[in-house]
């Protein structure tokens, strides 16, 4: 195998995710603060809990069907296997989604008669918020792993940025219950993901492979086979990511978990980016050398993909740890959300350190055993939440922040050492101190920047261009990225002569 086509097939992958999810991040930065605007910080606190508890719902009852359709799809070749496939998968997503929608209309009597109406009507769209969004993410995931990139990308950003736009307009048309509901920005995502689904069910012609009564039991015991531990898992990693927002509330307040809520989404939104693009970019072609059975070349592209992650994550931890009491701000007009920007250079630490933990599953994932997966996670899940419920009442939401740093390195630690047993992903010193140094000039660029210039966001975006600018400048000329640079120049170079010639 050419391993060197390989590895610039996987960056230039990346680099197509990359500028879309960039873009995603913008609009996801915009749509906090607009939301911080719109609705009260308790009223946002109530939206958080619906992100939360929909974001549970999914990790616990689909999480494992995302898996296991991210892992098999290209296992299923023929038009009869893709219809086992399709239609095993669809009866799935169906069963479990009526079964939710079901419970939800036994329960809204109750709640419209204990609590009040907003809230039954609130509770009745975050069932349909789960429903569409675990269809969406399903589908996503065979998006990825079949590599229809340009699909894939567009989709994504049509849905943040189409979500924020009938948001805005909803609350423009009722502003009086946007200051009791944040059921705008539900509905909102409802709509928004059921266009994604319609458009992906027909791009794919999967409405041509599902056929209920073809559902069948091998392809199901296959994918519980590889999934079945990951449902663990989703239950450990719920512990670890989420659970603080359970904890923060009814010990600091609704108003105080918006704070802390708001902040840690503009750092995960930056990372969870990062994770996706540089994970769908170089994904699909180590698992694809995987199943050639050659070992030695799955770990040098996965090294590869290891060295992607921190060219690009490693300067955004920088930046966002610098730039952490700007940004808050720039994109928050309420200032109460202002005492909670430390929250983001914790979360930064924290996601980093997740998105390589990523990457040391993978020696698990790959062998399909990820009870390993599941042991790792739920220890650093119970870390977490004891570590909350001991700090939290005493230091307040900044304990939960510190503690999900915490959390994040014991599970990056636990699996470093576990999956090298199996893999390794090793990369010469040079390339880290390359790294790791213009990470390090960008940080020092940005704190002398910052004491003359007064915060804006014109100046944020000022200085992110100029540290981007100044790092990949670095990067080049001590020579981490010259060869792939190169392949970029000789790859735009054919396209336009093919153009010409065209």
């Amino acid at each position: 195998m050419d391993l060197s086509s390989v590895k610039h097939t996987m960056a230039r992958d990346t680099l197509l995710y990359l500028p879309a999810k960039v873009i995603e991040g913008l609009v996801g930065f915009l749509t906090i603060s607009l939301y911080t605007g719109y609705f009260a910080p308790g009223v946002y606190g109530y939206y958080t809990y619906v992100n939360t508890t929909v974001n549970i719902g999914f990790l616990l009852l689909m999480g494992w069907l995302m898996h296991a359709c991210y892992r098999y799809v290209n296992s299923f070749k023929t038009r009869q296997r893709l219809t086992l496939f399709y239609s095993t998968a669809f009866s799935l997503w169906a069963g479990i989604s009526l079964a939710v929608i079901l419970a939800c209309l036994l329960s809204l009597p109750v709640i419209h008669r204990l609590y009040a109406p907003w809230l039954a009507q609130l509770v009745f769209f975050s069932v349909l918020m789960f429903v569409t969004y675990s269809a969406t993410q399903v589908l996503f995931s065979i998006l990825g792993a079949t590599r229809r990139i340009r699909l894939n990308i567009s989709l994504s950003v049509f849905s943040v940025t189409a979500k924020l736009i009938v948001t805005t307009l909803l609350v423009l048309a009722k502003r009086e219950l946007a200051q009791l509901s944040p059921v705008s920005a539900v509905i909102s995502s409802v709509a928004v993901d059921a266009v994604v689904i319609a458009v992906v069910i027909w791009r794919l012609r999967v409405y041509r492979y599902i056929k209920i009564k073809l559902f069948s039991k091998r392809v199901l015991k296959r994918f519980l086979g590889y999934s079945l531990p990951l449902m663990g898992v989703s239950v450990t990693m719920s512990l670890l990511n989420l659970s603080d927002r359970y904890v923060i509330s009814p010990l600091c307040g609704t108003e105080q978990l918006a704070v802390y809520a708001a902040n840690y989404s503009v750092a995960s939104s930056v990372f969870t980016m990062i994770m996706l693009a540089v994970m769908r970019g170089v994904y699909p072609s180590i698992l694809k050398t995987w199943k050639k059975s050659n070992k030695a070349e799955t770990e040098y592209l996965l090294s590869q993909g290891v060295r992607y992650f921190l060219i690009i994550s490693l300067p955004s931890v920088v930046g966002l740890s610098v730039l952490s009491g700007a940004v808050a701000r720039v994109f928050f007009k309420n200032p109460l959300y202002l005492s909670g920007s430390f929250v983001m250079i914790w979360v930064s630490i924290g996601m980093f350190f997740l998105g390589l933990t990523e990457y040391c599953n993978k020696a698990w994932e790959l062998t399909s055993n990820t009870k390993p997966v599941l042991k790792n996670s739920l220890l650093s899940g119970l870390f977490n939440l004891a570590s909350n419920l001991i700090l939290v009442p005493v230091f307040g939401f900044g304990a939960a922040a510190v503690n999900t740093t915490a959390s994040y390195i014991l599970y990056f630690t636990l699996s470093f050492l576990g999956g090298r047993k199996l893999l390794k992903w090793h990369l010469p010193l040079a390339s880290y101190a390359r790294i790791a140094g213009s990470s390090a000039l960008l940080g020092a660029v940005l704190l002398a920047a910052l004491a003359f210039i007064e915060p804006s966001i014109y100046a944020v975006a000022f200085l992110v261009i100029l540290g981007a600018a100044l790092y990949i400048s670095a990067l080049y000329f001590s020579g981490e990225i010259r060869s792939e640079a190169a392949a970029l120049k000789n790859r735009l170079v054919f396209s336009l002569k093919r153009q010409k010639s065209d």
